[in-house]
């Protein structure tokens, strides 16, 4: 572990990366913990602003501080964009506890902004915060880097924008790892609840259908499958189902998240063509269900792939019945209790 210590130090020394000396924070407020750190609120006396202090739980050994270190290099690598949150330096307090120093969000996370705004937010202003994800998941992608863990307490909402946060499971796609923790399974790339224990590897392609979950949280101001448990979560993933549309939501936005959580990841757009797809909604034509009918309306989804092909689906897996689905359980019992165990990374209110 000292080896990498020494990277670090070094990297301060030659003014790589800004040190904040600890004794210049003060008003220190937790605000909350994940499955890999604490986060705390301090105001910067250097800065004249709060700023977010996120460590390690512990840096016992050489591999925790690796982690450490990696999610450091990974906000580096993507900082200074508008919807990606900002790295500002590290600091170490008087125990040898390294923190990330990070642009504290004034707004929280999303899935508590939301739970406190929904009834507010127009679709104007909806389209623009899943604008807000696609243009920082974009930048994430571009420098080929894969975040695995995109969920709404890993979205933040500072002065009017969304900002994503948590590169702590973040993958470099130069990488051979192939670590099975981490993520929460609503989210999940359902190809990787199957394959977890065969190596499979989340993707871009992952990240590209958590954010179909997420455009779906947008439009519904909850959670998907906010009243089920793990085992139940599972399957409904695995097997193909998802939530269903919410009455009032331009077909158009149906259509994107609903290509974007495609079970198959090779028929799912990328996020450039997301954000293309975003600038062209028309909010004329509504999605609507009455609550008369028992089957919801299957709308044409047609999204421009990356080889200018229409992609068209008839998403049919809104309605896909229980009865037709064989729901094996191939995630192990050890594998669903370390997602029961681990704490939602980001920042908990």
């Amino acid at each position: 572990m000292s080896g990498i210590k020494d990277l670090l130090e070094n990297a301060v020394k030659n003014r790589f990366i800004i040190s904040f000396e600890y004794d210049t924070l003060k008003d220190f407020v937790d605000i909350g913990s994940g499955a890999f750190g604490q986060v705390t609120r301090a105001y910067s006396n250097s800065l004249e602003k709060y700023v977010a202090l996120k460590s390690l739980k512990s840096l016992n050994n050489e591999e925790e501080f690796a982690a450490f270190v990696k999610e450091l290099r990974n906000f580096n690598t993507v900082n200074h964009h508008d919807n990606i949150i900002q790295f500002l330096g590290i600091s170490k307090d008087p125990k040898e506890t390294y923190y990330l120093v990070l642009q504290y969000a004034e707004g929280g996370d999303l899935r508590t902004y939301l739970q406190k705004n929904f009834e507010t937010l127009d679709w104007e202003t909806k389209i623009s915060m899943a604008k807000d994800i696609a243009r920082g998941l974009n930048f994430i992608h571009n420098a080929d880097i894969v975040h695995r863990d995109l969920h709404s307490k890993n979205i933040l909402v500072h002065q009017k924008r969304l900002l994503i946060t948590d590169l702590g499971l973040s993958k470099s796609l130069d990488t051979d790892s192939k670590s099975v923790i981490g993520g929460v399974l609503a989210y999940t790339d359902p190809e990787w609840i199957r394959n977890m224990r065969k190596g499979y590897k989340r993707n871009k392609a992952s990240d590209v259908y958590s954010i179909g979950v997420l455009f779906w949280e947008l439009s519904s101001g909850r959670p998907p499958f906010k009243d089920f448990q793990l085992f139940e979560i599972s399957d409904k993933v695995k097997s193909g189902e998802r939530e269903k549309p919410i009455n009032g939501t331009p077909v158009d936005y149906v259509n994107i998240y609903s290509s974007a959580w495609n079970d198959n990841p090779t028929q799912r757009p990328t996020v450039e063509n997301i954000r293309n797809s975003l600038g062209k909604i028309q909010f004329e034509n509504i999605f609507y269900v009455s609550n008369e009918n028992t089957k919801s309306i299957q709308p044409k989804v047609i999204i421009i792939d990356e080889h200018s092909q229409d992609l068209v689906s008839n998403a049919s897996d809104w309605d896909q019945s229980n009865e037709n689905i064989n729901l094996s359980r191939e995630v192990n019992d050890q594998t669903l209790t370390d997602f029961a165990s681990q704490e939602i990374t980001g920042i908990d209110n």
